[in-house]
């Protein structure tokens, strides 16, 4: 055991290297983060164009269907309104300029979407957002923005919801695959290329944080009161808890109340097991 006289002094002495880490390091800010990044080319940037991607989501939902996506038939029809709402008030979360490719020209002028994987030298039929060597150039990023506050963001997919229902709806269960294998796979933010991409955005995001909130809250809630619930967390698997909790509720797939009835602490308390500094750029 060291003598009490001595822990102020190890703190002086480590003071500059913690300021050090904090500032290199400072953890996720507070507030949400955007799932999805529509990006369009500069041309197409139009006073109304988030409510347009809105309205033509709907339409697409309207005219197609859904197809079987994979998910319990009965949590698709409890998530459907909340999709709806969600496009129909804030289609967008995240809108960029394509400044890369320009302006729109001759086909044969625009870039596909799979620069990285084409200069590797994979060929063209086996280019996709699932592929190893995207799963290791995406990981390599979130290693190396892990606590800086930065976020790494998942690819798209260039196979795009339109034409006949049969084509839609391939589109749909490939996209919505992808957006689930992204978020299982801590990527909480993806590209999204066309409006009816949203349909399956929302209702896949939503399905993964409503699936993943009666283990999270339950042993979150058995950290908090140390009770014995067949699990050993951590403070760091608390802190992920915490975050996914955070996330579902920033997205709209949960609600707060939810939490209370599940013995999960409010809002102030998750920022504070996951880290999130409070306000910052």
């Amino acid at each position: 055991m060291l003598d009490d006289a001595v822990y102020p002094e190890l703190d002086r002495r480590l003071a500059p290297v913690d300021a050090a880490r904090a500032a290199a390091y400072p953890g996720d800010r507070a507030g949400r983060q955007p799932v999805h990044t529509c990006y369009v080319p500069a041309d197409a940037v139009v006073p109304g164009l988030a409510a347009a991607w809105g309205t033509a989501a709907l339409a697409a939902l309207d005219e197609h269907g859904l197809p079987d996506l994979g998910l319990d038939p009965a949590l698709v029809q409890e998530l459907l309104p909340r999709v709806r709402a969600k496009l129909a008030r804030e289609p967008i979360e995240d809108l960029r300029v394509d400044a890369e490719d320009g302006y729109r020209g001759a086909p044969e002028a625009e870039d596909g979407t799979y620069d990285y994987s084409a200069a590797l030298g994979i060929a063209a039929a086996h280019q996709s957002a699932d592929h190893p060597a995207a799963d290791f150039a995406k990981q390599v990023m979130q290693v190396a923005v892990a606590g800086t506050g930065a976020h790494a963001v998942d690819g798209s997919t260039n196979v795009l919801p339109v034409g006949a229902t049969e084509q839609v709806h391939a589109a749909w269960r490939l996209h919505a695959g992808l957006v689930r294998r992204a978020l299982e796979r801590g990527l909480y933010q993806g590209w999204d290329l066309h409006p009816a991409q949203l349909v399956t955005r929302y209702l896949a995001t939503y399905a993964f944080f409503r699936g993943a909130l009666p283990a999270a809250a339950q042993r979150l809630a058995a950290y908090l009161d140390r009770s014995d619930a067949g699990v050993l967390d951590e403070p760091a698997t608390a802190r992920a808890l915490a975050g996914v909790l955070l996330r579902g509720l920033d997205c709209g797939a949960l609600d707060e109340d939810e939490f209370s009835a599940r013995g999960v602490p409010g809002r102030a308390e998750l920022d504070r097991l996951a880290g999130r500094r409070p306000g910052g750029p």
